[in-house]
């Protein structure tokens, strides 16, 4: 076959990361995106897969093969990896299924943390962006089981599948589901808290399992920090379908050195610092009473699949 021809092909994703939702892989992909041997999807997550979070991947992400497709049409021969990285893949009781059964050989990466420690993140992203509307983390737990049927749930929310902490937050059973579902040599499997400690290590690392050359990334800046809406406004405007669209428009046109500028300059429009949540030790005790066993699932799996062997406490 000529090189031409070659150039030809269709590109489809060669690596996926599977999550987990506010594990730094936004931070990661971004990383990755700049790499010259790396094309990323843009939207990062298409959420193609997850066809049990159907009204996420409906509004937000993409829910046909052939659009999922058409996100790597500009992936070139130069680039070695070729992914996507949508975060609810590890929650679904589908995905990584449906990923083995479209994409058999890719490769795939899944970025865990203390399941205590992503409840209270995610539950201040939610705040962030208009899905929660308890600011006491002790309530938004204690409302699953009425959220699950319908009731009470926020006004704004468009997703009520994210308000079920406890399936996002079970790390241990979804690694423990990924390591039965993939071989040692198609997964990775990286603790967040290692990459907040030791970046270049755990970069260095995903380099290495992707078969690309080292890009001599020393700067790690941090990225996707939580803070409050200025206002409504500016919340439904930044989740709105339409203005989703602009952005990403705009991303497109702003070459990758630059687009760090421009997701600071979004997020100085959009959002101020920081989110008020009420999370005392009563909720960390509820929440951690509650996820024990997870936890300790958690511990057992990294040290059986090669993750970073460290009790979770």
């Amino acid at each position: 076959m000529s090189q031409k021809s070659k150039s030809q092909l269709p590109r489809l994703p060669n690596f996926i990361l599977v999550g987990a939702p506010k594990c730094g892989t936004t931070a990661l992909a971004h990383y990755l995106r700049a790499h010259p041997q790396v094309y990323f999807s843009d939207p990062k997550e298409p959420y193609f897969f997850c066809d049990d979070f159907s009204n996420l991947r409906n509004r937000f992400g993409v829910g046909d093969w052939m659009g999922y497709c058409r996100l790597f049409n500009s992936a070139k021969d130069a680039h070695v990896a070729v992914g996507e990285g949508s975060t609810l893949y590890l929650a679904s009781d589908v995905a990584i299924r449906n990923i083995r059964a479209r994409l058999p050989d890719a490769k795939l990466i899944a970025v865990v943390r203390d399941p205590v420690s992503l409840v209270r993140s995610f539950h201040r992203h939610l705040l962030k962006i208009e899905q929660e509307d308890q600011f006491d983390l002790r309530v938004a737990w204690q409302l699953q089981g009425s959220r699950r049927q319908g009731a009470r749930l926020p006004r704004n929310n468009t997703v009520p599948e994210l308000l079920q902490y406890r399936r996002i937050a079970s790390i241990g059973s979804q690694l423990a589901r990924f390591c039965e579902a993939v071989s040692p040599d198609r997964r990775l499997i990286v603790r967040y808290e290692q990459f907040q400690v030791d970046p270049l290590s755990v970069y260095m690392s995903v380099q290495q399992f992707l078969g690309v050359t080292p890009d001599g990334r020393q700067s790690f800046e941090r990225i996707n920090e939580a803070g409050a809406p200025r206002s409504r406004l500016a919340a439904r405007a930044l989740h709105s379908r339409g203005v989703g669209l602009l952005l990403r428009a705009g991303k497109k046109a702003v070459p990758s050195r630059y687009r760090l500028t421009m997701a600071s300059a979004k997020e100085r429009l959009f959002f101020t610092r920081k989110v008020a949540a009420i999370v005392d030790d009563e909720a960390l005790d509820l929440v951690a009473t509650d996820l024990r066993e997870e936890r300790q699932l958690l511990s057992d799996v990294l040290r059986s699949c090669g993750g970073q062997a460290s009790t979770v406490q």
